[in-house]
């Protein structure tokens, strides 16, 4: 059996000074919210849906989307206008339920690191939708 620390606990036990410092909004750090709701109406597939915009710095922890039968064939991933899939892959919405982001690399994504990352989206595929869509995005900064 091993013992071993993350990164940032490692950082921590030296004193998180100079280069064992831990980035802000990873320790520590106050989690904030955005939630939103999209009430679709036949929106056709590779349609965009902006459901958060971050500011500067975030840091996404968490992308939660729950959602209506949306309709045989469709499916939703969560990104943004850089990277359509950063938080979820494509996941089916045929049936009622819920998704939450999947992505390894888009936990403690920093906002800011690409142009057109600060906007959450949702990016429909296979079919038209129709149905309640909420999102909530967990961040810190």
């Amino acid at each position: 059996m091993s013992a071993v620390k993350g990164v940032n606990v490692t950082k921590y036990d030296a004193g998180g000074q100079g280069d064992n410092a831990v980035d802000q909004g990873l320790v520590n750090a106050r989690p904030e919210v955005w939630t939103d709701t999209y009430e679709a109406a036949a929106l056709t597939a590779a349609s965009t849906i902006d459901v958060a915009k971050l500011p500067a710095g975030a840091k996404v922890h968490s992308v939660e989307m729950f959602f209506d039968a949306l309709g045989a064939s469709s499916t939703i991933a969560i990104g943004d206008s850089d990277s359509t899939a950063r938080y979820l892959a494509a996941t089916s919405t045929a049936a009622a339920g819920s998704a939450k982001s999947n992505k390894v690399d888009g936990v403690g994504y920093e906002v800011g690191t690409a142009d057109g990352d600060d906007v959450i989206q949702l990016l429909t595929a296979g079919a038209s939708i129709t149905g309640t869509i909420k999102v909530v995005t967990t961040f810190t900064r």
